[in-house]
């Protein structure tokens, strides 16, 4: 059996930063990015097969207190 563990530094992009981990109600992995270059929608949200785009940090969080993500794992904090 193959086990991979999920890390903020194994997500990483050259485009993207890992800022943090968290999961879904059903454990299922989240991550939230951030992009390394200014644009109008840099920050995202990686769930399952789906990425969704972001202007600002708060709509990130909005977001995912809406969906009922938690456990906030690693990664750096970014305003």
């Amino acid at each position: 059996m193959l086990r991979v563990l999920l890390r903020s530094s194994n997500l990483g992009t050259a485009q993207y930063d890992v800022i943090s981990l968290m999961a879904t109600p059903n454990g299922h992995p989240v991550a939230v990015m951030r992009s390394n270059a200014p644009s109008e929608y840099s920050w995202c949200v990686l769930c399952g097969f789906s990425t969704v785009f972001f202007a600002s940090r708060t709509d990130v969080e909005n977001y995912c207190c809406k969906h009922q993500f938690t456990n906030f794992r690693g990664g750096r904090k970014h305003e």
